[in-house]
């Protein structure tokens, strides 16, 4: 809490034996401003065991100060009298974060090319524990994407040791280069850590491919065993010359780069050589080009209804990655007559993704 010191002996007088009043110099404190996103002073939370600060905007006055504490604290009691909070009835999520210890480390996170987070804790760390529910979710939103692992620094003192960890909580990104970890010094908060984990460069993961749609074996293969699969309907050659064609292969190759750690497929197929298929996935009266995600496990697809341009079609396939564009449609293969050829049109690209 930050505000007139007189108000502060006053609510601390008030709310003695009920709630822990303090001050924090913001000037002498500027990364802990930054990790709750205040903005201006005086700024005054209230922090509730297990969840996030609730922010107060009354009045600067003793009383409503107190009864705004309160009113969390009831609501606190009321949870858990209702089995919400740290009851019986609680059923609590899988842990997704690996537990890491000395004898697994290495197996584990060094010499495995996957990107792993991990946190390195103190059971007696207070921020460590407000950290616990923010990790829990990008536990949740990063699953399948990136491992998240976990080391107890009360136990695993040899770890600590090896990797330089001088407090807490410290969160090492183990990317491209085992051998020397990226420290995050962001906000200790789900939406810092997620974009931290997706957005770190990794050398050491395949190119991605954009393939070209030519029968029901590649859509089977390609996008059967993709997550999501992006499918895309370019304009003949002759309606874009190898130029056009050129650019929209480019420009797909540059999105399934910055996705690459996703379980994507991106396919490609000239509007009108699929007629069927476009039409059982509603796009048979777009303009080209045109795009639509798809699910083939779920039956689900969406399309992109913006312009097929670099950025709206990153933000398409960033939001259809969180569940929010795909609607499920009964897509079935087996009723779609696909046309078996060799494109005659084919391009070589060429070139690479800056």
């Amino acid at each position: 809490m930050g505000y007139e010191h007189p108000r502060k002996i006053e609510a601390a007088a008030v709310l003695k034996g009920v709630a822990t009043v303090a001050t924090l110099d913001a000037d002498a404190h500027k990364s802990l401003t930054q990790e709750y996103g205040i903005k201006g002073f005086p700024t005054i939370k209230v922090f509730v065991p297990g969840k996030p600060p609730a922010d107060y905007m009354g009045a600067r006055e003793v009383k409503p100060i107190a009864e705004f504490a309160l009113l969390q604290i009831k609501s606190l009691l009321k949870e858990r009298l209702n089995g919400k909070i740290g009851g019986s009835s609680e059923k609590s999520e899988p842990n997704t974060s690996v537990e890491l210890k000395s004898h697994n480390f290495d197996e584990l996170v060094l010499k495995n090319k996957e990107f792993w987070v991990v946190e390195f804790f103190a059971l007696w760390c207070r921020h460590c524990k407000k950290l616990a529910p923010e990790w829990k979710k990008a536990e949740n939103n990063l699953k399948g994407k990136v491992k998240l692992g976990h080391v107890n620094c009360d136990e695993e003192k040899s770890l600590m040791s090896r990797f330089s960890v001088q407090g807490f909580p410290t969160i090492l990104v183990f990317g491209a280069d085992k051998d020397r970890p990226l420290p995050h010094e962001g906000a200790k908060i789900a939406s810092a850590i997620e974009p931290l984990a997706l957005e770190q460069p990794e050398t050491n993961i395949a190119p991605p491919e954009i393939v070209e749609l030519s029968g029901q074996d590649i859509m089977e293969e390609t996008c059967g065993s993709a997550a999501i699969c992006f499918l895309s309907f370019l304009p003949d050659m002759l309606d874009s010359k190898a130029e056009g064609r050129n650019k929209y292969l480019q420009m797909l190759l540059s999105v399934a780069e910055k996705f690459k750690r996703s379980p994507y497929s991106f396919v490609w197929a000239v509007a009108g050589k699929q007629p069927d298929l476009m039409k059982s996935v509603g796009v048979d009266g777009y303009g080209y080009p045109a795009m639509v995600a798809l699910n083939l496990k779920k039956g689900a697809y969406g399309p992109l209804t913006s312009t097929f341009e670099l950025d709206h079609i990153a933000e398409f396939v960033k939001e259809a990655g969180l569940g929010t564009l795909l609607e499920s449609k009964l897509l079935r293969l087996d009723t779609v007559a696909f046309s078996y050829f060799n494109f005659k049109d084919r391009l070589l690209l060429i070139g690479t993704v800056m």
